[in-house]
């Protein structure tokens, strides 16, 4: 990456018309290299998201001896906010997700994959940083699936916004099992 610095990287053949399209990630070292293989031969996406929100995204062919690609980052937009249930109280614990306009949902062994994901404090707050500009819808995970939201939440960023003040209401499970727990005799 350029400048180099730390990052997470993630290659995708998703465009391409693969039966199964794989998508990797790995980090870079503090000096911005990273090394992908093996991953098949053709046309390819890098992207680039740093802890300090610069991110970057390039098309890449991918062949033998291609030579190295250089993926330039610059300051991503953010979004930050809290997730509440319907009584305003906070919730944390559980992953808040953003996902493009233009992005396909991803489920792996019936886990949401897609999307840039954190996880909310305590209090409920998130902050998803190294985002582009794009249209985002949000949605809010608990051990991976989602909770039902009281309103959908979608936004608009433009190259470098930094969207604030966002809250997400979900509907949180409220309901208790009781029981007696009994031996086999």
């Amino acid at each position: 990456v350029e400048p180099r610095e730390a990052c997470d990287v993630e290659i995708s053949n998703a465009e391409r018309e693969d039966a199964l399209p794989r998508h990797d990630s790995t980090s870079t070292s503090a000096d911005g290299e990273f090394h992908f293989a093996p991953f098949g031969s053709g046309h390819a996406t890098l992207v680039a998201r740093c802890p300090n929100g610069d991110q970057g995204r390039i098309a890449v062919t991918v062949a033998a001896g291609a030579g190295e690609s250089i993926i330039p980052v610059v300051p991503g937009g953010s979004i930050e906010g809290r997730v509440v249930d319907t009584s305003g109280k906070p919730v944390g614990g559980v992953i808040v997700s953003a996902e493009a306009g233009n992005d396909m949902t991803r489920f792996v062994n019936g886990a949401m994959v897609s999307g840039f994901k954190v996880m909310t404090s305590p209090g409920g707050v998130f902050q998803i940083g190294g985002l582009d500009a794009a249209s985002y819808r949000l949605s809010v995970l608990d051990t991976g699936e989602p909770m039902k939201a009281a309103k959908t939440v979608k936004l608009s960023l433009s190259a470098g916004q930094h969207a604030t003040g966002i809250e997400v209401v979900v509907e949180a499970p409220n309901g208790t099992i009781q029981g007696t727990v009994t031996g086999p005799d």
